[in-house]
């Protein structure tokens, strides 16, 4: 008997302008070597995506959008602060990279 069929996860990427990229590594406060360790690339990979000379290939993308994403402890400590606290400036920026991208489905 066949093993059942894998189950395909829809999700959505973001398409990443140059700008949303850079904006992401400095909230990250990373240096474009420390970013490119961490995405697995070229220091000059992420200088041309930095300046819009090439677009990341879908599995970088797709790794990008995780580190949008956030943590479920900082859902957590942001859920427990959201009745005393405003929004913080870096969840102000959060939604200011996701503005600039527009969004696509992909199956996983």
């Amino acid at each position: 008997m066949a093993p059942p069929p894998k189950r395909l996860k829809l999700t959505r990427i973001y398409l990443l302008p140059p700008e949303a990229i850079v904006m992401l590594r400095r909230q990250l406060e990373l240096t474009r070597s420390e970013f490119a360790r961490l995405l697995g690339v070229s220091f000059y990979t992420i200088k041309s995506w930095s300046e819009g000379q090439t677009k990341p290939q879908v599995k970088h993308l797709i790794a990008l959008n995780r580190l949008l994403r956030p943590r479920r402890d900082q859902v957590r400590r942001r859920a427990l602060r959201r009745q005393a606290i405003p929004p913080t400036e870096s969840i102000c920026r959060q939604s200011q990279i996701q503005s600039l991208m527009p969004p696509i489905g992909l199956s996983q």
